[in-house]
């Protein structure tokens, strides 16, 4: 074998060599990458905190919605006529532990079992009976609580609506309590939470308000003394309102109840009310 020959045959086998060296290591390689992708899921802290996030607040009954209603007795109107008439002592609960929540909870509560207790106001007259256990009880009317509760975006209004039924004369109706919750937090909103859920600023606010009760007292002297400016949102109550499908934000100022009367309806720049002396009964700020 010449000289040529051997060193030919010298570099076929270093060609062998890196061959079987290149075709070894690409084998590795995809072994490793079947092995990673095979590789059994091991939970980590990291992996628990992203697949057991819990809720932004934690619910009294994690089996409920928002709210629900804790169930009460419930009385008959009497006499009957076309149709009866109960009264019921069912109330809200908001689902929220949160602290600003439980107060609430505990004061819608204790609103129920109070009126329950007096549910039948005596005073001489026996024109208005219900029927309790069976036995008809009567005095001149009969009080209790009414609920509402109207959802908008993320917020929830619950109302708390003081009901007097008589049938020695008309009954009345009364905002008692109106709550606003955080659908998102579980938290108790504030009056200037409440405003910025509707882009409103608390300026324009209270200088609409303030003109309408200085034009309403203005229009009726002596009639509305209980009626004040204020210089805080602070002073008023907010409502939700549903009207003809569309949610608005209402007021119930100081001195003001919750008849329709007094229900006052704010669109971010005036306070619009019913008046009525006023020719289409309508009272506005401007």
């Amino acid at each position: 074998m010449d000289r040529s020959q051997k060193q030919g045959h010298i570099v076929a086998i270093i060609i062998m060599i890196f061959s079987l060296f290149v075709a070894v290591l690409i084998s590795v390689l995809i072994s490793q990458t079947i092995g990673k992708e095979t590789k059994p899921y091991k939970e980590t802290e990291s992996n628990k905190e992203n697949t057991n996030k819990k809720e932004e607040y934690e619910k009294i009954d994690k089996n409920k919605e928002y709210y629900y209603i804790q169930k009460g007795n419930e009385y008959e109107l009497l006499p009957e006529e076309d149709e009866k008439t109960i009264i019921s002592f069912s109330y809200p609960v908001i689902n929220s532990k949160d602290e600003s929540v439980t107060k609430i909870n505990d004061e819608i509560k204790n609103l129920y079992i109070e009126q329950e207790k007096n549910i039948l106001l005596q005073n001489g007259s026996t024109c208005t009976c219900i029927k309790i256990n069976g036995t008809k009880k009567c005095g001149q009317r009969a009080n209790f609580y009414k609920y509402e509760i109207i959802e908008k975006a993320d917020i929830i209004n619950i109302k708390i609506i003081k009901e007097s039924v008589t049938n020695c004369a008309s009954g009345s109706s009364e905002l008692e309590k109106s709550y606003f919750v955080s659908k998102t937090t579980g938290k108790v909103l504030s009056n200037s939470e409440i405003i910025k859920k509707f882009n409103y600023t608390e300026d324009n606010l209270i200088t609409a308000y303030n003109k309408y009760i200085n034009k309403l007292n203005n229009k009726h002297k002596g009639e509305f003394d209980g009626y004040k400016n204020i210089s805080s949102i602070d002073n008023l109550t907010f409502i939700l309102i549903k009207e003809d499908n569309k949610i608005k934000l209402g007021i119930s100022g100081p001195g003001y109840g919750n008849g329709s009367k007094f229900e006052l309806e704010f669109d971010g720049n005036i306070i619009i009310g019913f008046d009525a002396d006023e020719e289409d009964g309508i009272l506005k700020s401007e």
